[in-house]
């Protein structure tokens, strides 16, 4: 069994802050599966821009390294869940 290190946790709870898109909410709910990768190019764009404008905050900043991850990285095929 292995187990979950804490810096995953972490950008999991980070996560945790961004808001599913309308669009990708109704294919979740259609029984759609949907990946960690389809969020984060569904948001990364918003993030980057604030990125650039140096509006940041150190929150969204952490939000947006986990999304990078999220494209390409170890958690690109993970899949977001539905709560009912």
């Amino acid at each position: 069994m292995s187990s979950i290190k804490d810096i995953t946790l972490s950008e999991f709870a980070n996560l945790s802050y961004v808001d599913l898109p309308l669009s990708l909410d109704e294919d979740l709910k259609k029984g759609v599966k949907i990946t960690l990768k389809d969020l984060a190019d569904s948001k990364i764009d918003y993030y980057l821009d604030r990125e650039k404008s140096g509006e940041i905050s150190y929150q969204e900043q952490e939000i947006l390294n986990v999304l990078k991850k999220c494209q390409s990285g170890e958690y690109k095929d993970f899949l977001v869940g539905a709560l009912d």
